[in-house]
């Protein structure tokens, strides 16, 4: 009985401190984000938010983690999504686990949820 004890207790530690990891490796996106700042440059939001990949249970996860572009009515807008939570560990990265950074002709306009619905 305490073999079995101890072994759920390791699985759980074990389980546990990838979650704190990953955790602690999403600091510096949701720090950052702080840190921008309306008519910003492309390239000053990607060297202030980063873009150094980080490794989370043997994979290598692209920072931004996904990239796309978005045509609205009257413009086009880039769109940099960077991983700043975990709300499921569960290996999936989800939409909800993420912050959009939208750029209009090279220039920051705005990010979050929120403003990306605005816009589409």
């Amino acid at each position: 009985m305490k073999k079995k004890i101890c072994l759920l207790m390791a699985v759980l530690l074990i389980s546990g401190c990838t979650t704190i990891s990953l955790y602690r490796t999403l600091k510096p996106n949701r720090e950052n984000l702080q840190k921008l700042s309306i008519g910003m440059t492309k390239e000053q939001v990607l060297e202030t938010m980063g873009t150094e990949p980080f490794i989370w249970n043997n994979m290598t996860i692209a920072n931004p983690f996904r990239v796309s572009m978005l045509r609205s009515s009257d413009s086009m807008y880039e769109v940099f999504y960077y991983v700043v939570k975990v709300v499921t560990d569960d290996g999936i990265i989800d939409e909800n686990e993420l912050i959009p950074i939208v750029l209009e002709k090279g220039k920051l306009v705005g990010w979050g949820w929120d403003y990306l619905d605005n816009i589409r």
